[in-house]
């Protein structure tokens, strides 16, 4: 009925049915384009929000890496210190 309507329009203002024709096509590939660029929108929208989580688990993990970075060096200090502690235990066992 919308189609009818629209020719109806056109033939009013002096197209002919083969210019009708033309617009017609040229409005429903208009329709699918706009219908594609609205998924392809949509599509974006949902990268956004996956690169949103994807930064705020590299975050995270930076954050775990230092920790454990920190922990072994202050894991590596206490063992030293405890070798120590070991060696001066064993000198005065000795004497």
């Amino acid at each position: 009925e919308r189609q009818e309507q629209m020719m109806q329009k056109y033939m009013e203002k002096g197209f002919t049915a083969e210019q009708i024709a033309a617009l017609t096509v040229n409005e429903q590939m208009i329709s699918e384009r706009d219908l594609e660029l609205q998924h392809i929108y949509s599509s974006i929208v949902d990268l956004h929000e996956v690169f949103k989580d994807l930064n705020a688990l590299v975050i995270d993990q930076g954050t775990l890496l230092d920790r454990v970075d920190v922990n072994i060096e202050e894991t590596k200090k206490q063992v030293t210190k405890a070798n120590k502690e070991l060696d001066k235990l064993n000198e005065s066992q000795k004497k």
